[in-house]
């Protein structure tokens, strides 16, 4: 399609986990995506990647599942350094 060659990429992919920067949630939250949309969210002006998936936390040194998430804006995602 001629529109899509403007699209910009995805910054995540569907089965990386990516930690949410956003107010509502707890500092520790994290995003599993278990997929992508490019659409115009509520609210926003332009069009952009949004990811759904499973929000888990961090308590007591342990990974635990909070809630669903859907509709997180790229924007509030911050990836995951890898060390090595």
């Amino acid at each position: 399609m001629f529109f899509n060659r403007f699209r910009p990429g995805p910054r995540f992919r569907p089965g990386q986990m990516a930690r949410i920067c956003d107010d509502f949630l707890a500092p520790n939250s994290y995003l599993l995506i278990d997929g992508r949309r490019w659409i115009k969210p509520l609210g926003t002006p332009l069009k952009g990647w949004v990811y759904d998936g499973l929000v888990f936390q961090i308590e007591d040194s342990k990974l635990v599942f909070f809630t669903t998430m859907t509709c997180c804006l790229e924007e509030s995602l911050r990836p995951i350094p890898i060390l090595k």
